[in-house]
Order: C-alpha cells, then sequence, then structure tokens
C-alpha cells in the first residue's frame, strides 16, 4: 500500500512540476513582448516596424472612385453667372448684328466725278445734295440721277402746296423745316419726320399736313429713295 501511495505522490508532483514550469515559460516570453499602436504583440527588439494592413485590389478601386466623386470641384476665377434670358438675347443680338449688311466703302475717283458734277449744278439743288452728306455718295447711280434730277422739282411743288396758317401769319411767325421720307416707285411714302425744327411747333405740323398732300404730285423713282429738302416759311 505505501509503494502505491509513493507511486501516485510522484505522479501528482512531477505533474505540477510540468503545469508550472509550462505557465512560468508563458509568462516570461510575455514580458519580452510589448503592445502596438494597433493593439499586437510586437517584439521588444523590433518597434520600429510598423505593420501595414493589405487592401484587396476590388477594395483600392473602390476608394479611388470615391476618391473621385467626392473630390472638390475648383472654382473658376472671374467667370460671371449669365442668367438663360440674357444668353438668349444675346444670341438674338449677335444674329441680327451678323445679318445687318455693313456699311458701303466709298470709292475716291467716284467721289471725285460726283462731286465734279454737283458743282455744275445749280443752288438750290446743290443745297438739297449737302443735306445728305457723305450718305449721298454710297448710293447707287441711278438713285442719284434721280435726285439731281428731281429734287429741285419736288422742293418747289412743296412750295406750291404750302400754306401758310392764319395763326403764324398774325403773330408773324417765320422759319425752316428740313424734312425726310421715302419715296416709293408707286408714288407711296413712308417714315415721313422733321429733321429740323422751325421753332414753332404750327409751322412743323403744317410742313408735315403739305407734304402728305404734296406728294402724289411727286415725280416717282425707280427704287425706294430717300428724299431731303427745305421747307421754308418767309413773311414778305
Amino acid at each position: 500500500m505505501k509503494k502505491i501511495f509513493l507511486f501516485f505522490l510522484f505522479i501528482s508532483i512531477v505533474l505540477h512540476f510540468a503545469t508550472f514550469s509550462y505557465i512560468n515559460k508563458n509568462i516570461q516570453s510575455k514580458k519580452q513582448l510589448k503592445i502596438s499602436t494597433n493593439n499586437k504583440l510586437v517584439p521588444i527588439g523590433y518597434q520600429k516596424i510598423k505593420y501595414v494592413r493589405l487592401i484587396e485590389k476590388n477594395q483600392e478601386k473602390e476608394k479611388i472612385v470615391t476618391k473621385k466623386q467626392t473630390k472638390p470641384k475648383k472654382k473658376i476665377k472671374n467667370k460671371k453667372f449669365i442668367p438663360k434670358i440674357l444668353q438668349k438675347q444675346a444670341r438674338k443680338y449677335i444674329k441680327v448684328k451678323e445679318s445687318t449688311p455693313k456699311t458701303k466703302t466709298v470709292d475716291i475717283n467716284q467721289k471725285i466725278q460726283d462731286l465734279q458734277i454737283i458743282q455744275k449744278l445749280d443752288k438750290t439743288t446743290q443745297s438739297y445734295i449737302k443735306l445728305y452728306g457723305d450718305e449721298y455718295f454710297t448710293y447707287s447711280k441711278e438713285i442719284k440721277k434721280y435726285l439731281i434730277k428731281n429734287l429741285n422739282s419736288i422742293g418747289r411743288i412743296t412750295q406750291m402746296y404750302l400754306r401758310y396758317p392764319n395763326i403764324s401769319r398774325r403773330t408773324k411767325q417765320q422759319g425752316m423745316n428740313i424734312v425726310e421720307f421715302y419715296l416709293y416707285p408707286n408714288g407711296d411714302i413712308s417714315n415721313l419726320k422733321i429733321k429740323n425744327n422751325s421753332g414753332y411747333t404750327t409751322l412743323d405740323k403744317n410742313t408735315i399736313k403739305t407734304i402728305k398732300l404734296a406728294y402724289k404730285d411727286y415725280p416717282k423713282p425707280q427704287s425706294k429713295t430717300k428724299i431731303k429738302i427745305y421747307v421754308y416759311y418767309s413773311l414778305r
């Protein structure tokens, strides 16, 4: 019985010693390790090693896409906000501007010839042509011939139809109007207006009334022509 008791005692001592040595080794190994910032056990001799987390390719692509989407747009300097209404108006203006005919260039030699012809005309016709200024030299030869031939007679016909208003005669109103209008091949007129006021409303209104009566007797042009003439009011 003593032998059996000693045998089991020996076995228990051996087992206790084995467990004690195993626990002691684990404690010593833990002392030699240091906890890293990522909550991982790192040996003391390797504190400088940084653990890198591996990312799969699909995850990398997803991160790149999200970065592109969330990337803020660059602000364009000196860019003004233009409302859509103003943009439409600007486009219409550009189209109208492109459709408008360019101003005709005047040939110097032709201008010299025209001036030589004007110098040979009577003074009344010359005074009418001077009302056109440089615009006269941009007209076609056909219109120039018509003006040279008929401006004097248009002015004379207008003065024949002119009736001095009684109020203006009593108050001794005198003056001069410059009248402008377009004359058409069928004898009609348009855009009748006074370019120079006489200084008296009664005389100005009478001039418009006179032109509306006299235009039927004006010589007809072959094409639309701008007419500029004087209308005089004088008491003799």
